[in-house]
């Protein structure tokens, strides 16, 4: 098992030794274009003779990894177990002290996918890709699941239930009713002054007491009646120098609305894929036959993944800091002034 894993290591070292050479010979051609020169043939040829170097070096690794899978397959599959285990055990360690995180199961959902997403995933020059640090800039969520809810056949949580508090569900989950009699008629003024609320959403426990989160609420629009709601978060986002929040609230519903159109129909799909000229965002289908795609080009895709990265030092390089002070502090904690101790 060993000398696979040293000849993947060596493949790996050619392949970053190759990546570098053909970044290095992309990145002169780049200049070469801003400058207004012309491209030199040697790096073209560099160029192609790097990347068919690269290819080669993938094949031999994709080949040597499949010959001695079986051998690395149980010792991969006990470190995911061991991996499993110890969030729980730290889940467990942290709710014994008093720490509830009523999002922990959600979050562990999302890191599973975006792990798995990156196992398959490879950046532009053909790495492989690794999850990034998100950095904590006061945003976020809170969530509370109510797919349990929302499947119980005998008294689903339906917006009527939770209007009027009917329902063993809202211990998780309150909204103060709003009068949505004749709401299509009503001028907007009166719409707004009848969809403000109240939300309380769930976020402790003092005993068997629950600790409400309450923020006021603008609901846009009615909801269905009988509609089953599956799920409720509350989201915090930054707009400017300022947060705002955000009800989110997931309902299903069996009946559809129809509408009717006088002119031709347009149906809309929202769905991400990466491809060499850019991001694809939506297609659009016209009910004339007409076909057309937002593509999000790949210098704008570049700029935010850019972003991101900067986002991620950051994070970081704060995280760092902030050990080094705690270490420090631990150690001349008696030498601080006072007004430091207690911050």
């Amino acid at each position: 098992m060993w000398r696979s894993v040293d000849a993947v290591e060596e493949l790996s070292r050619e392949m970053d030794f190759a990546l570098s050479r053909l970044a290095e010979a992309r990145n002169s051609i780049q200049r070469a274009r801003q400058a207004s020169h012309a491209v030199s043939s040697d790096w073209r040829g560099q160029v192609a003779e790097e990347e068919a170097r690269l290819r080669d070096l993938q094949r031999r690794v994709y080949t040597t990894k499949s010959a001695h899978w079986h051998e690395v397959q149980p010792r991969i599959s006990s470190l995911g177990e061991w991996r499993r285990e110890a969030a729980k055990a730290a889940y467990r360690d942290f709710s014994e002290k008093g720490l509830y995180w009523g999002n922990a199961l959600l979050i562990r959902d999302r890191y599973e996918v975006a792990r798995r997403r990156a196992q398959r995933a490879k950046t532009r020059d053909g790495r492989p890709a690794r999850l990034r640090l998100q950095a904590c800039d006061g945003t976020g969520f809170w969530a509370v699941g109510l797919e349990h809810a929302a499947s119980d056949a005998n008294a689903p949580f339906t917006m009527r239930r939770l209007f009027m508090q009917e329902s063993k569900w809202c211990r998780m989950l309150q909204v103060d009713p709003v009068d949505f009699t004749d709401w299509d008629h009503l001028p907007r003024s009166e719409k707004r002054r009848r969809a403000r609320t109240r939300v309380r959403i769930r976020v402790a426990s003092l005993g068997r007491s629950p600790v409400w989160m309450e923020l006021p609420v603008v609901l846009h629009r009615p909801l269905p009646e009988h509609g089953a709601i599956k799920a409720a978060q509350v989201v915090r986002r930054r707009v400017g120098s300022h947060f705002v929040y955000a009800l989110l609230l997931t309902v299903h519903t069996d009946s559809v609305e129809e509408g009717s159109a006088d002119g031709p129909i347009a149906a809309i799909a929202l769905g991400w894929e990466r491809r060499e000229d850019g991001l694809r965002v939506a297609v659009c289908l016209g009910s004339d036959g007409s076909h057309d795609e937002l593509v999000l080009p790949n210098r704008l895709f570049d700029r935010f993944q850019t972003l991101d990265r900067l986002r991620s030092i950051r994070a970081r390089e704060h995280r760092k800091a902030a050990e080094e002070i705690t270490t420090w502090g631990a150690t001349c904690l008696a030498e601080l002034p006072r007004r430091l101790t207690e911050a």
